[in-house]
């Protein structure tokens, strides 16, 4: 069986590699990418991913824009997304209700709340 994929698209770079290197300590496959656009290759690839975290600010494309582009594609529309971000948890509940992700987490988060987070968003 091979491990989950997960996509993490998110401009602090330092942020970025840190949960890479949380998830993939914890057994999963981890692509990241800066931009929406350099995730592309990743979420739209050969093989899909089983989640995608999305920084929620980002520049050109905001979370919210990429996660209304990735619904709207039939190949992506069912691969769970959690929004990443430091607003506070009633706004970003408002951000999951309003554009239909599964979930979110709150910056700066734990390795252990990150784990613990992605492997309910898993089963």
């Amino acid at each position: 069986m091979s491990k989950h994929r997960i996509v993490i698209i998110d401009d602090d770079f330092c942020y970025l590699e840190m949960i890479k290197l949380v998830l993939e300590s914890a057994g999963y496959e981890v692509c990241i990418a800066t931009t929406s656009f350099e995730a592309h290759q990743y979420v739209y690839g050969e093989r899909k991913p089983s989640l995608i975290i999305i920084d929620v600010m980002m520049p050109i494309w905001s979370g919210s824009q990429t996660a209304t582009m990735i619904r709207n594609n039939e190949h992506s529309k069912t691969i769970p997304i959690l929004y990443l971000s430091g607003k506070p948890a009633d706004v970003l509940q408002s951000l999951v209700e309003e554009s239909g992700v599964n979930g979110y987490l709150v910056k700066p988060a734990t390795p252990q709340k990150i784990i613990e987070k992605v492997s309910s968003m898993l089963q």
